[in-house]
């Protein structure tokens, strides 16, 4: 895995992706992903104001996923991101997801310094690393 990225708890990501309704499905239906009670307007950037729709993980990470994005200029001058998600058991994840024909695996858990991960893609083009933080220090 190229340098992963660090992600803090209680961390905001908004999400850059193909389908962003199928994305949606597929972190609420498979990942245990949960919406917030209403839609969010994102606002401060120089590139205008996204509708997002807020999207929580367990781990307390919090998702911006812009529902508006598909034919957007912001959408095409950020390209598509990898979606990093933290999860307490990676290799509970990755067999479950073994299961899921949308998904494609770059390969099998490897140890990181950050933890345990494992790389996917979906068919859609967007590409997933899923995170289990472990600390290998003797404190």
């Amino acid at each position: 895995m190229k340098n992963s990225p660090t992600v803090q708890k209680d961390s905001s990501f908004i999400l850059q992706v193909n389908e962003p309704d199928k994305v949606l499905n597929f972190l609420t239906e498979r990942m245990g992903f949960t919406v917030a009670p209403a839609d969010i307007l994102q606002t401060g950037t120089s590139k205008g104001n996204l509708k997002c729709i807020a999207l929580r993980n367990s781990y307390g990470n919090q998702y911006l996923l812009p529902v508006n994005n598909a034919n957007s200029r912001v959408n095409k001058s950020m390209g598509n991101n990898t979606i990093v998600i933290n999860t307490d058991d990676c290799l509970r994840e990755y067999y479950n997801l073994r299961k899921v024909e949308e998904i494609a695996f770059y390969g099998k858990p490897k140890y990181l310094p950050e933890g345990l991960a494992f790389e996917a893609a979906d068919k859609w083009g967007n590409g997933y690393i899923l995170l289990e933080k472990r600390n290998y220090t003797d404190n």
